[in-house]
């Protein structure tokens, strides 16, 4: 329930008849106010048009795997491990705990796709909260890095044996 009221990030409906402003204050500080959706403010520290619009014109799958990154509600391993599904939390690779941060920012496994599209090996802190304004380069790590074993990013789905 807190995802699906505060995810602003993709909030592009609001402000001025004109066009501009269309984040307005006021959902600027809803979002500042919310107690909730600690993994989604790390990605989206504030609201932001542009990344409104970037979601807007994606894909539903690729919206999907997105939004599973940035809400940390997704198949890594703390997420699994705090929902009962893995033993550990931690990444497989490397031995640290496997969060979106982790994997977006920092496992050794994806340096040379993180270095490709996100132009960095590694990413700090302040990186990391702009990753959004990189928009496709994002979507397209995610989708090289082949963590994310979904047809979604596939034309069609796989077929089930019968």
């Amino acid at each position: 329930m807190c995802w699906s009221r505060a995810f602003y990030c993709g909030q592009t409906r609001t402000g001025t008849a004109g066009g501009e402003g269309l984040i307005t204050q006021k959902t600027h500080n809803q979002w500042k106010q919310l107690t909730c959706c600690h993994q989604t403010k790390i990605f989206c520290k504030e609201p932001s048009d542009a990344v409104g619009k970037f979601l807007l014109r994606q894909k539903k799958q690729s919206i999907c795997v997105l939004i599973n990154v940035i809400t940390g509600h997704n198949a890594l391993n703390k997420h699994l491990y705090q929902i009962g599904v893995t033993d550990s939390p931690m990444c497989d690779f490397c031995n640290k705990p496997e969060s979106s941060f982790h994997f977006v920012a920092e496992c050794d496994k994806y340096t040379s796709q993180r270095s490709q599209y996100l132009g960095s090996p590694k990413l700090t802190n302040q990186d990391f909260c702009d990753i959004l304004n990189k928009g496709k380069d994002f979507l397209t790590f995610i989708k090289k890095s082949n963590r994310f074993n979904l047809y979604s990013f596939n034309q069609e789905k796989p077929k089930i044996p019968s």
